[in-house]
């Protein structure tokens, strides 16, 4: 059974001290190459990243057209369908307003 001053040590506490700047160098590579991935990747990851958060917003409403016997695929597109309609109509209320205020910019300053 350890003694009670090893209890308290920290991870990694056992490691030489001539191999620590080999660690601490070779751990600033991998998060250099890991930012660096995020940083060059990130045209793939976007689009994927927001697939996946569609896809959890939409899983219940995909929940609600299975219960209502509409299948599994006539509920995706039913949902995907719902989701369009949505933005692309808050898209065109948010377009409408803009130009409104366009117009009425001159008045207001």
């Amino acid at each position: 059974m350890p003694g009670p001053s090893r209890l308290w040590t920290l991870p990694g506490s056992h490691i030489a001290s001539s191999l620590l700047p080999a660690v601490v160098a070779s751990n600033l590579f991998i998060g250099l190459a890991l930012v660096a991935l995020l940083y060059f990747g990130r045209e793939l990851f976007v689009p994927v990243v927001l697939a996946l958060l569609l896809s959890f917003v939409l899983a219940p409403v995909v929940r609600l057209f299975r219960r209502l016997y509409a299948g599994r695929v006539g509920s995706v597109l039913a949902a995907v369908a719902l989701a369009f309609l949505l933005i692309f109509g808050l898209s065109a209320i948010m377009t409408q307003q803009v130009a409104q205020l366009a117009e009425n910019l001159p008045a207001i300053s």
